[in-house]
């Protein structure tokens, strides 16, 4: 499995859609596409989670049949600081996201 981290630093919900809300999948679908990787999760990284951000991008991504993983700043900074294994944590956190995984 591989993970493609998008990071944005904009913290406005309204303004993390505009700038990201068709990047980020198209990113992801991009890199699968010219890599011909199949198994891939995106992380999109920003320093405030926006439900409705996360709910779209989610959205957005499901006929393509990939999964993301919406976290803020702080709490990947702490996975990367605290996590013995980062591959076993972010399946964790899908686990938890999305039941089909």
């Amino acid at each position: 499995m591989y993970y493609l981290l998008e990071l944005t630093t904009i913290p406005a919900p309204s303004a993390q859609w505009s700038a990201e809300g068709s990047s980020v999948p198209f990113h992801i679908r991009n890199f699968v596409n010219y890599t011909d990787i199949g198994d891939v999760v995106g992380i999109f990284c920003t320093p405030l989670i926006h439900k409705k951000v996360d709910d779209a991008l989610k959205n957005t991504l499901i006929p393509y049949k990939y999964n993301i993983i919406c976290i803020s700043v702080k709490d990947f900074v702490d996975i990367l600081i605290t996590s013995s294994d980062l591959a076993e944590t972010l399946k964790k956190i899908l686990k938890e996201q999305y039941s089909e995984f």
